[in-house]
Order: C-alpha cells, then structure tokens, then sequence
C-alpha cells in the first residue's frame, strides 16, 4: 500500500531528523499520527488473515478465566513481595513498590538481574516466588493452548 509506505517513510524521517523527546505538545500529535498510521494499516490488514482470526477467537474463549488468574499472579506477587521487602536491607530493596517489581519480575522469568536478594531469607522466598512463578505461567499457557485446540478442530465451521 503505497500511503502506508509514505507514512512509514516520514516516519522514519521525522524520528532521525528530530529528537522524539523534543517534541513539543503542539507536535505531538503529528508525531503520533505519522508514527501510528503506518501500524493501523498494518493491522487493518489482519482481517483477511482467517488463521489470525483463529487465534482470536482463542483468547476469546479465554479471557472469562484471565481475571481470576490475574487476581492470583497479583495475590502471589504481592505475598512474595511482602516477604522480600521484610527480609531485605533498606539499601537493597527501598520500598515495597520495588519488592513488587522485583517479584513480577522473578515470576515472570524475565529477570533483569538490577536486583537481588542479599540475605539468606530473601534468597529463599526469590528460590519459592521463582517456582510458584514457573508453575503459575503453566496454567494461563495450557488455557490458552486448549482454547486454541478447540478452536483449530472447529475451523472448517467458522
């Protein structure tokens, strides 16, 4: 799509030409639209795509269980959370906000290692938070993964 490319292109343009950070509130919105307009398209591409549409219809059929698996994965961050921030020194882990980054992070297996527990305590409850977190990341995967088998065995009806 020749606009698309257009936009894409002045994109590319305005972002070498100008600091992003610079930009003022009276072109913030230009910057947006040249910056978006290229993805919206994109996307509005994905309607003709009918196996994306199938993995659409998956997390459909799974987002009624994701609340009560976000209320979990936030029950077990904020617990492991709550011990981490007890058992470390101030200068290690300095609020519980940061014990909660700390624990998402750990759950999740990102792990960007800007923070570690120091004592023998901490190390234990990050050892269990890492385990529950494994365990935990399973259950939304295998939902999903159902979803998603129901949904492929259903495609020749949709």
């Amino acid at each position: 799509d020749a606009a698309g490319i257009l936009f894409a292109a002045a994109g590319a343009v305005f972002a070498a030409e100008y600091d992003v950070r610079d930009v003022r509130e009276a072109h913030f919105a230009v910057c947006i639209l040249v910056m978006a307009a290229p993805v919206l398209r994109f996307l509005k591409l994905l309607r003709r795509f009918k196996k994306f549409q199938l993995v659409l219809e998956a997390f459909m059929e799974a987002l009624d269980v994701l609340p009560v698996l976000l209320y979990t994965m936030c029950l077990l961050a904020l617990s492991f959370a709550s011990i981490i921030f007890i058992a470390e020194p101030r200068d290690n882990v300095s609020s519980l906000l940061t014990a909660m980054y700390f624990s998402i992070v750990s759950m999740t297996t990102v792990g960007y290692g800007d923070i570690a527990p120091l004592t023998t305590t901490g190390r234990v409850a990050s050892v269990g938070l890492i385990l529950c977190g494994a365990l935990y990341m399973a259950i939304p995967i295998g939902i999903v993964g159902t979803a998603f088998s129901k949904v492929w065995e259903d495609r020749d009806r949709l």
